[in-house]
């Protein structure tokens, strides 16, 4: 779609000249580990949550992974509070 990207075709390159920076994003926190991380903010799933997880389990039952304890943020106001 050429977002992000300088020049045509197969000569087309991405802006800025690197296509990804996953070794950027890989250092480690060192022995000591990443320090005290703050809890994560829990939501009581309001009535749309609700309809949806009872959705999800209805049609997708045999996916891994399970949502009994589903507690992420769902609106925009929620996701402040995080």
């Amino acid at each position: 779609h050429r977002v992000l990207m300088q020049g045509e075709g197969a000569n087309a390159e991405p802006d800025g000249g690197q296509w990804n920076f996953d070794a950027d994003n890989r250092e480690a926190f060192g022995a000591a580990g990443p320090g005290d991380v703050p809890p994560r903010v829990g939501f009581e799933p309001d009535a749309i949550t609700r309809e949806v997880i009872a959705l999800v389990q209805a049609r997708f039952a045999q996916h891994p992974g399970g949502l009994d304890s589903f507690a992420w943020p769902v609106t925009r106001a929620q996701a402040l509070q995080s």
